[in-house]
């Protein structure tokens, strides 16, 4: 559950009817606070909020505040590398890409990126360079956490394959923007047509383009828990007061996606979830939107059930032609070995998540 002053901190800088302390928390008050603004990656508005006297604090709370953000940002300068690492590498095997959510969104739509930490390297590849990809960074040395279902899942369903860099360091290759049926809906290889130029370190990387990258962290908010991350509402929110958003470009492409329900969702919750005060005309027609019954379970699979067996159930509807979807209801029943290791019982234990997710989504 977010609290009210997680929720408050995280809306700081923007019309908000919360309200941050006035007086310095007790200890225990405070360490609690420190560490929820560590946790959600808030440090960096807690720092800010202190340092401008909107966040009473006494002098050991605002530099322990100052020593937490900057062991955060020794980090994003370390992802950041990873980052640039990554890109000679796709860029040496001639892959397209484009940069996404953390440093991208941390440079291009907050006024300092230092307001803004993230934890992972996150790029997105065309499908059709998805294997390639993936080799490429395993010849280099990074590791991949697991093997896909089957051969060939990884480029024609899956929504991402997730690495250990050489520094032992999350990176996430992306084929699409979500899991599931949403992931599938949506045009992946259109998010190539445009981009938006993002600089680091003297370098001109290719990043999503505003529309596109406003419309991700939609999904990343909305389809993650029943309870978003509070900087993820901050992201929403962010983009959509200050940035470049074309509102009707934006209301078109999810239509065209069938996400209609994912953008009312998550912009509804960034609006109450951060009190915000002022109005845009989309979270007018978000608070009015009412989601269909199969919308609704859709987003039941990705919040409330969370199961990759329901997602997976959701995703078969969204699959287009009858090999298709014979070869990821395969994937789904006999994974290859690789996949779930050593043993029947994991066999088993695969096989029983999925005759539960089956289960609920009958009771649903």
């Amino acid at each position: 559950m977010t609290t009210a002053l997680a929720a408050a901190l995280a809306a700081y800088g923007l019309p908000s009817r919360r309200s941050l302390p006035d007086r310095p928390l007790s200890a225990d008050h405070w360490e609690r606070v420190l560490g929820e603004a560590r946790d959600d990656r808030t440090i960096g508005l807690l720092s800010q909020a202190i340092a401008e006297g909107s966040f009473a604090a006494t002098p050991e709370q605002a530099e322990a505040a100052y020593d937490v953000h900057a062991e955060a940002m020794g980090l994003a300068v370390v992802l950041e590398r990873v980052m640039l690492d990554v890109v000679d590498l796709l860029n040496g095997a001639g892959i397209d890409h484009r940069v996404l959510k953390g440093s991208a969104v941390a440079h291009l739509v907050y006024p300092d990126p230092s307001l803004r930490p993230f934890g992972d390297v996150d790029l997105l590849v065309p499908a059709h360079h998805v294997d390639r990809a993936v080799a490429t960074l395993v010849d280099a040395g990074y590791l991949r956490e697991r093997p896909q279902l089957r051969p060939g899942f990884d480029r024609r369903f899956a929504k991402s394959v997730s690495f250990t860099s050489p520094h032992g360091l999350p990176v996430d290759l992306h084929r699409t923007l979500a899991a599931g049926r949403f992931g599938l809906t949506l045009a992946a290889d259109d998010l190539f047509d445009s981009s938006a130029v993002l600089v680091l370190a003297g370098r001109r990387l290719a990043a999503l383009a505003a529309d596109e990258r406003f419309l991700h962290a939609c999904y990343h908010a909305a389809l993650g828990s029943s309870v978003p991350p509070v900087l993820a509402l901050r992201d929403i929110a962010q983009m959509l007061l200050t940035s470049d958003v074309d509102l009707t470009g934006v209301q078109r492409r999810c239509q065209a996606w069938r996400g209609q329900a994912v953008l009312a969702r998550a912009v509804v919750l960034a609006w109450e979830t951060l009190a915000l005060a002022d109005s845009v005309p989309l979270v007018v027609w978000a608070r009015s939107y009412q989601p269909s019954a199969s919308e609704r379970w859709v987003l039941r699979a990705h919040t409330v059930q969370r199961s990759g067996g329901t997602q997976a159930l959701t995703a078969l509807a969204a699959i287009r032609g009858n090999q298709d979807k014979v070869a990821f209801l395969w994937a789904m029943v006999a994974p290859q070995r690789a996949f779930l290791g050593e043993g029947r019982a994991r066999y088993w234990r695969w096989w029983g998540r999925g005759a539960s997710a089956l289960a609920r989504s009958k009771r649903g």
